[in-house]
């Protein structure tokens, strides 16, 4: 640890040897601050203020204790003034008046140093928060497509909700940690200077007790663990219900799905409990041992033959108050456990997400002429290939068809030419460079894409058209819209393109929902569009409008279509046929009749005429 960023992990830290302290084995309040500190924006700066405050807050605390008894004393004794030869400063005589005034000004001191301390750890706090989820989230839409595709459902939501909310509390939890230390060490070092042998009795006997309930921290971390994964899991069994809502009312499986989620919400519910408990429990055991040293201390006090009655409870009280502080810290140390358990796991895979971030390339892309295939070959598992020396070349203008069985690899090509994935062997190279070597978002600016599930966002008609591309203007929604043939669909609907619509949009027909996603592809001006069964949702009429949006592009810009349904593709020049990972044939629909007993097959079962 470095800076002020220690203090937390001093009280544990000065009872170990040094290698116990540092490496994977150090004490998880040890840990708490490093790693805490990546999310945590000017961290030494805002940690350095509460300490600071802390310390001035704890002398003004031990002023106020200490003038209020001896201001006590002097009233139940008849004397007019307060008088003190062993105090921490020196002689002392201050009338009563005098005193009260003075502990009232020191009580101001603390207030306003204690509000600082509390303001300057909630800031850390929502600050910490807010920059931990924007991290992750930005890590994660930077991350590959091979990351981002593999991750479950839910589990970014979980990651973004419970695991940054425990960054938001450990950075609390630092902050008290920070406080009561301080505190602490302020309130010893007064009743030191009154009474060196009780205080000597408390700081060896807390030193002792936090040694003895060390090992328990090891517990709450292992039940964290558990906690954080049940969790998951909990999160994603929800993520998939909702997800398949309309599967699960149809086919009458609710009850299956609520018991499965129900156990999954029970597997959560031990490690909780038990974290819960250590997590509370601990701090009432430290706190009855406290007192029984705060017992201790008096006896050693008596021993010593302290007589003076006002110096005998001004000590008194700062121990007490002190060891309140002191349990303050065990609790801490005990609730770390719990949360860089959270805070590791969500670093992780924050490190996961920036790892496989995509990387960009430097070349300006400002229109797709020609884009080529030479012998590219892909594979998610090695050795198990599902494109194989697929070689090819389209120009621009030109609409391509692609077809062949499932399995066959089609869905991965699309991926390729998208640059989701790049390829394991091969060239795929843009006009006469390397895809590669173009900057991403003028890559996706020139090549869009029209997917098989037509997908609405939260927002307009409008907002859902230009998907998040500020800089397409109205006037170019609405020729996309034009284009898809949804515009008049648009211009009857109540409030036109300034219409709220949804993910659900049940008011939307399947035609109406796919158009507007053409039209989505369609807005930023596109020199390459790429449709994956674009017509697999739409009803007779809507495959008409469909085809003629695509009798209007043909020629505009290149298209790539995947369909099953050949009808689609009869705007090709070309086709594309994929089997078993491989380009079986590539021609037009007249040649390939007789080159592929695929695509004989495919429009003889379509009833086409060969």
């Amino acid at each position: 640890m470095d800076g002020v960023g220690a203090v937390a992990g001093l009280v544990v830290t000065v009872t170990e040897s040094g290698p116990a302290a540092s490496g994977p084995k150090r004490a998880p309040i040890a840990r708490l601050w490093p790693s805490l500190r990546p999310f945590v924006p000017n961290g030494r700066r805002r940690l350095a203020v509460i300490s600071l405050s802390s310390v001035v807050a704890g002398m003004a605390q031990a002023g106020i204790l200490y003038l209020l008894v001896q201001a006590a004393v002097a009233v139940a004794g008849g004397s007019q003034a307060v008088t003190d030869h062993r105090s921490i400063i020196g002689r002392v005589h201050l009338e009563v008046p005098q005193a009260v005034a003075v502990a009232l000004g020191l009580v101001l001191v603390m207030l306003v140093a204690e509000l600082v301390a509390v303001k300057t750890g909630a800031t850390m706090s929502a600050a910490a928060q807010t920059k931990a989820r924007n991290d992750v989230f930005g890590h994660f839409l930077r991350a590959s497509w091979d990351v981002q595709s593999r991750e479950r459902q839910g589990h970014l939501q979980e990651l973004l909700t419970t695991h940054v909310e425990r960054v938001g509390l450990a950075a609390i939890l630092l902050g008290t940690g920070t406080v009561s230390f301080f505190n602490f060490i302020t309130l010893m070092i007064a009743a030191f200077a009154v009474s060196p042998v009780g205080t000597l009795v408390i700081l060896v006997g807390t030193g002792v007790l936090f040694s003895i309930l060390r090992p328990l921290a090891k517990l709450t971390r292992a039940s964290a663990r558990e906690q954080a994964g049940a969790n998951a899991a909990y999160a994603v069994r929800v993520a998939e219900a909702v997800r398949l809502a309309q599967e699960i009312r149809v086919f009458g499986s609710e009850s299956s799905v609520e018991d499965l989620t129900q156990d999954a919400a029970r597997g959560a519910e031990g490690s909780l409990s038990r974290t819960r408990f250590l997590v509370r429990a601990l701090p009432n055991v430290y706190q009855a041992a406290a007192l029984a040293l705060v017992l201790g201390a008096v006896a050693g006090i008596y021993w010593a033959d302290l007589k003076h009655v006002g110096g005998l409870g001004a000590v008194v009280l700062f121990l007490v108050r002190g060891l309140s502080y002191s349990q303050s810290m065990q609790g801490v140390y005990q609730q770390s456990a719990e949360m860089v358990t959270y805070i590791t796991e969500l670093d992780g895979w924050q490190r996961t997400y920036q790892a496989h971030a995509v990387v960009d390339g430097e070349r300006a892309l400002e229109r797709v002429d020609r884009v080529q295939f030479r012998d590219v070959s892909f594979a998610y598992v090695e050795a198990v290939p599902v494109l194989r020396d697929v070689s090819f070349s389209v120009e621009h203008g030109e609409s391509i068809g692609i077809v062949g069985p499932s399995g066959a690899g089609k869905s991965t090509l699309v991926q390729l030419l998208l640059r989701l994935r790049d390829p394991a062997r091969g060239e795929f190279i843009v006009n006469a460079a390397p895809a590669q070597s173009y900057r991403l978002a003028d890559f996706h600016r020139t090549v869009a894409f029209v997917p098989q599930e037509p997908r609405l966002v939260r927002g307009t008609v409008a907002e859902n058209i230009r998907f998040y591309r500020p800089g397409i203007s109205d006037e170019a929604v609405v020729a996309a819209a034009r284009l898809a043939h949804v515009h008049d669909d648009i211009a009857r609907w109540a409030g036109g393109y300034h219409r709220d619509i949804g993910d659900g949009a049940d008011d939307l027909s399947g035609g109406q929902k796919q158009r507007l996603v053409i039209a989505r592809a369609l807005a930023g001006d596109p020199s390459v569009l790429i449709l994956d069964e674009p017509t697999s949702a739409l009803d007779a009429r809507s495959e008409e409008l469909f085809q003629g949006s695509l009798n209007q592009l043909k020629g505009r810009l290149t298209m790539f279509i995947v369909a099953h349904r050949l009808s689609t593709l009869d705007v090709c020049d070309r086709i594309m046929v994929i089997e078993d990972g491989r380009l079986t044939g590539f021609a037009g629909s007249a040649e390939l009749v007789g080159q592929s007993d695929f695509f004989r097959d495919a429009r003889r079962l379509s009833r086409l005429p060969e």
